[in-house]
């Protein structure tokens, strides 16, 4: 299928889930993530869902992180360039809704990308082979191309992936793995 496709099939899907199915497929992607080598790192960006698009939620990562003694970091979009400002997120940094309703921290420390380790990137759908579908605006394309290279990009998805994205473009960059609430997929070779 194609992005446009894919947008359109998935939103609907996920907008057509219940409170109650959120929660239970968000503990179960948990217990995905729990399973695989990603918790030894130190720095981790790590996406503040929105609620608007009923997104899979990340508080249990942000908290297991600072329980860790973690690094966290969360962006803010800049709509103007489509690029993303990176923040280190603290336990008492105030959150607030920025343009279309997006969490974004408020009077927080700039961070410094280049400690970046892992990243989890929001998604609608991804396909077998690590390649996913987002809003379409290219923030989290633009910035994965600018991280180091050994970044781990890591989906989160409630759904299964498709086959195949028919129009992927030379600036997609595929995900390390995606987490789903059945299974992990890995899509690198080390």
């Amino acid at each position: 299928m194609d992005k446009k496709t894919l947008r359109k099939l998935y939103t609907e899907k996920r907008m057509s889930l219940s409170a109650v199915d959120r929660q239970i497929l968000n503990g179960a992607i948990f217990e995905q993530l729990k399973t695989i080598p990603i918790w030894g790192y130190h720095f981790y960006h790590v996406y503040l869902p929105i609620p608007t698009k009923n997104e899979p939620e990340t508080n249990q990562i942000i908290s297991t992180l600072f329980t860790r003694g973690k690094k966290v970091i969360v962006s803010k979009a800049d709509f103007t360039n489509f690029e993303m400002r990176h923040f280190y997120l603290e336990p008492n940094t105030q959150i607030a809704p920025g343009p279309y309703q997006i969490p974004e921290p408020v009077d927080a420390t700039p961070a410094d990308m280049q400690h970046t380790e892992v990243i989890f990137v929001p998604l609608l759908a991804f396909d077998l082979q690590g390649y996913r579908v987002g809003y379409g605006k290219g923030f989290y394309d633009r910035f994965m191309a600018i991280c180091k290279k050994n970044t781990l990009k890591i989906g989160i998805s409630f759904f299964d992936p498709v086959d195949a994205i028919k129009d992927k473009q030379l600036t997609d960059i595929p995900l390390d793995y995606c987490v789903t609430p059945e299974r992990v997929y890995r899509f690198f070779a080390g």
